[in-house]
């Protein structure tokens, strides 16, 4: 098993042309409210490509919602990884 940590200095786009979300505590932040709304969430990523220091992760997601609805959604992360 790999243990992946964030950079200090982590920065994501989510959306995509928002500002962004920087640092360890704003990310958990973020994490927190999206699974807040849940009872069950998951992810199964579909392709990955690497190259380099970087990737491309097409994923797929469900999830059940606390207000008893189901939800599908699906994305592309692109990672910049340190050495």
């Amino acid at each position: 098993m790999t243990t992946t940590q964030l950079s200090p200095d982590a920065a994501s786009f989510d959306p995509v042309g928002a500002a962004p979300t920087n640092g360890f505590a704003a990310h958990r932040q973020f994490f927190l409210a999206v699974t807040g709304l849940c009872r069950e969430i998951g992810l199964q990523e579909e392709q990955v490509f690497v190259c380099a220091n970087q990737a491309a992760v097409k994923w797929k997601g469900s999830a059940l919602g606390k207000n008893g609805r189901r939800v599908s959604f699906e994305g592309i992360d692109i990672l910049h990884v340190n050495p």
